[in-house]
């Protein structure tokens, strides 16, 4: 059989697309990012080394790894594969003693790999190592002779002989729940109580689970090496929970019987390796073709791709000097914090956001240092040229969808074709054309207040203080933004999304009254100290 060869890089980057073709013929080539074993380079395996080998009925032994004993594995195996053929997995902990290959192939093939490599000269580049090491395996396979073959055969019956009732046992025994922790909640709260959680059902989390799993997969169980006893899907249902619940780290690691340094670590993890897959899945700027061909547009701006805003999360107070503090008080909200623009497409999702700003940070500012993002979003394809805008600002803009934003960017149409409403002249008052344009603005922009209404009520970690710092806002609040675009395919936009988010607002001028008058107060009380003090008259 040929071998397949795993070359550790990008998918489709410039190994795979320059190196790989230049590669010696007959071996089957895969890159993957860790050179190691995942569902797409095992389906290569059955459908391209296999399945050209099969001519007969064929029982195909593997050891315990997920990806070779996978929905998808066996559906090929029974669909694609000849007659039908069967995969059957080695017993669970026996798999040194009842895999021949490791034994009686594999040992050979490294003790010659190894013999021919001390011959070789040495390489200085990565792209000349890989070649060499190509062909170092291609040479040593080919040279492999065939009573290695028989004496495989050989150990194969022995090991049936000397250990098949111990296999058959531990075959017949029940294996332990694959996820323990989410089962135990499943039984206890029920498929509603599981909603209340995670704002997810079962049959949810699993479609999620469908995205991530290729990414929490290679985190934790590829590679040798020791195993995390926490299945990588038990971390997505505690990563779920933490951001619908967002309490202090000990109590959610109390809830989940870990330490909290533990648990924290876990979760960051976890959030590090679903972020990007969700963010690339879900966070994406739609064409106006797209929204055509939908139907789904502006009501009173079909011509505008995107509405535009900043949403502010209160955080506690930084430390350090005062210098440095004051850049995340924000003026507007009169709180510490941090902010992030967000784009909202007519159907209320989120097609792209910033990193997080300081709360001192103006909206208009935000939206500078991003100028490039949105006009590399806001133009023109050849295929959109021929559609019909003769909105406002074609003309300046002739090449760019204009996108909808309120008046705290008032001066960007000198850069973007930003569509906002009129403010009110200097002792002057605007007629009746000027407000029913703002009207018009207003009534299509409303889907950034709904979507940032749904985020805050589905996760509190995005409305209520941050409080676990800095470093780590932006990654989770990404995470949250996509999980609310899948949640939209759920559950369409609502009108309740905007009162949420009107509720959060107030809730944070109140915080801010709050404490203006604490502060008050401890003044009034300092003033009278000091008046009744003998020694300061």
């Amino acid at each position: 059989m040929p071998l397949l060869l795993i070359v550790k890089g990008r998918p489709g980057g410039d190994i795979a697309t320059k190196e790989v073709p230049t590669y010696p013929a007959g071996p089957v080539y895969a890159v993957q990012k860790t050179a190691y074993m995942n569902q797409r380079v095992w389906n290569m395996y059955l459908r391209e080394v296999l399945k050209p080998e099969l001519d007969c009925p064929s029982v195909l032994l593997t050891d315990n790894l997920k990806y070779h004993l996978s929905k998808k594995s066996y559906k090929i195996m029974q669909d694609e594969l000849y007659s039908g053929a069967f995969l059957q997995p080695l017993s669970a902990n026996t798999t040194s003693v009842q895999q021949p290959l490791d034994v009686g192939v594999m040992g050979p093939f490294k003790q010659m790999c190894h013999t021919e490599w001390i011959k070789e000269g040495k390489v200085v580049t990565a792209t000349a190592k890989r070649l060499v090491m190509i062909k170092r395996a291609i040479k040593v396979w080919d040279g492999m002779k065939e009573d290695t073959a028989a004496s495989d055969l050989t150990l194969l019956e022995t090991s049936l002989e000397d250990f098949g009732e111990a296999a058959r046992q531990g075959m017949d025994m029940d294996e332990a729940p694959v996820n323990p922790i989410m089962d135990k909640f499943v039984n206890v709260l029920g498929p509603e109580g599981i909603r209340s959680l995670t704002n997810f059902t079962v049959s949810e989390i699993e479609s999620l689970w469908s995205i991530v799993d290729d990414a929490l997969n290679a985190a934790w169980l590829e590679g040798r090496g020791r195993k995390s006893t926490t299945s990588p899907k038990n971390r997505l249902f505690m990563t779920l929970t933490v951001m619908k619940q967002f309490c202090s780290w000990d109590k959610h690691a109390a809830d989940f019987s870990f330490k909290a340094p533990t648990f924290e670590k876990m979760i960051m993890r976890t959030v590090s390796k679903i972020e990007p897959v969700l963010s690339n899945k879900f966070i994406v700027c739609p064409s106006m073709a797209t929204l055509t061909e939908t139907g789904c547009r502006f009501t009173n701006y079909p011509y505008a791709l995107y509405a535009v805003d900043v949403k502010f999360q209160p955080s506690l107070r930084p430390t350090g000097r005062f210098s440095e503090q004051k850049h995340y008080f924000s003026g507007k909200h009169h709180l510490y914090g941090y902010k992030i623009e967000t784009a909202v497409s007519p159907d209320g999702r989120c097609v792209a956001m910033s990193d997080a700003h300081p709360g001192s940070v103006h909206d208009l500012t935000i939206m500078r240092t991003r100028r490039d993002v949105h006009k590399a979003n806001l133009t023109k394809t050849p295929r959109e040229a021929a559609l019909s805008d003769h909105g406002e600002l074609s003309t300046a803009f002739p090449t760019y969808w204009p996108c909808l934003v309120d008046m705290d960017y008032i001066r960007i149409a000198h850069e973007v074709r930003g569509i906002h409403p009129k403010r009110r002249p200097a002792n002057g008052a605007l007629d009746a054309n000027d407000h029913e344009c703002n009207r018009r603005v207003s009534s299509d922009r409303v889907v950034v207040e709904n979507f940032f209404g749904r985020v805050c009520s589905l996760w509190r970690i995005s409305s209520t203080t941050f409080t676990w710092g800095e470093k780590i806002y932006l990654s989770l609040q990404k995470t949250t933004f996509a999980l609310t675009n899948f949640h939209l395919l759920l559950l369409p936009m609502l009108a309740e999304d905007e009162n949420y988010y009107a509720m959060v607002l107030a809730r944070y001028q109140r915080m801010a009254s709050e404490k203006k008058r604490k502060r008050a107060e401890t003044q009034h009380r300092y003033r009278l100290r000091k008046s009744n003090c003998v020694f300061c008259k």
